[in-house]
């Protein structure tokens, strides 16, 4: 009697059945972690493991983009499978940036507001990709992974943090594609201030971005070890990353203009600057 007190009723965990697999996922998961890899892993990449697949069961239950998740996890995960290194990691990063561009595209009902902020995530994810895959095949290895590449469970993790990352900083595209055809009123016609002043801010921070990450390319090919103050790197330490979080918020913006209600695209920007300025971006940088 004592006992069944203790337990939920039938009905209360027909309610939950997401909560309690997740929860035994975790477990299951930490005893896995904990029995295959002791020798080597890392508590850290054990903890960011679980807390980025929490993130990700939790953000596509509330926005309803189970698939958009789906096909992060799995595409990273793979990726992660067959790579012994990170040679392929920023390549991987792109195209499933595409992929989940593409794949949410497909079923919308194609606006002239939809179409030009996919090719604009399409445009810029190719662009990134294939930029911080040459760089690192010149330099011949990705200095973010000179503390993972030995320790299975960290070097998951950090897959699984590209995963989460490209699912957070699409939800602009992936929310907006869900909105209904021209007619409707949840989809106003494309030329709104928001539209205007979203589509701004996003030429000049991919311009930005681009100008920036080209100056300090060429500059470390002819200078390898010196400190780069010429271009835009003289006025600031980052302008690469300041322009990359200057589009995502232009097109949380344009993606507004048809969800004005909708406080989730602002994720994108949000999600954008706390991963480039407290956990890959800067902090790398300067230690280096």
């Amino acid at each position: 009697g004592r006992r069944n007190k203790l337990l939920p009723s039938p009905k209360k965990q027909a309610r939950n059945p997401l909560i309690l697999r997740t929860v035994a996922s975790a477990f299951a998961f930490h005893r896995l972690a904990v029995v295959w890899c002791a020798p080597t892993m890392s508590m850290k990449g054990v903890v960011v493991g679980l807390m980025c697949a929490l993130l990700l069961v939790t953000v596509g239950r509330v926005l309803s983009i189970e698939g958009t998740v789906l096909l992060s996890v799995v595409t990273n995960v793979l990726a992660c499978l067959l790579s012994r290194d990170e040679t392929y990691y920023d390549l991987t990063g792109s195209a499933t940036h595409l992929a989940v561009v593409v794949t949410s595209f497909l079923g919308a009902p194609a606006t002239k507001r939809q179409v030009l902020a996919s090719f604009a995530a399409a445009v810029w994810a190719a662009r990134l990709g294939t930029f911080l895959f040459l760089r690192m095949a010149k330099d011949g290895r990705d200095s973010r992974f000179d503390k993972v590449r030995t320790k299975p469970i960290a070097f998951f993790a950090v897959w699984l943090i590209q995963a989460l990352w490209v699912v957070v900083i699409e939800l602009p595209v992936v929310l907006l594609n869900r909105v209904g055809g021209g007619g409707d009123d949840d989809d106003p016609p494309l030329g709104s201030l928001r539209d205007v002043a979203g589509f701004g801010l996003w030429v000049a921070g991919f311009a930005l971005e681009v100008a920036a990450d080209t100056q300090k390319f060429v500059f470390r090919c002819q200078h390898k070890d010196a400190f780069m103050r010429r271009g835009l790197w003289r006025y600031s330490r980052h302008p690469n990353f300041a322009g990359e979080i200057l589009l995502w918020t232009g097109l949380a913006l344009v993606a507004t203009s048809a969800t004005p209600e909708s406080r989730a695209p602002w994720l994108s920007p949000a999600f954008t600057a706390l991963i480039l300025t407290k956990v890959s971006g800067i902090p790398p940088l300067e230690k280096s």
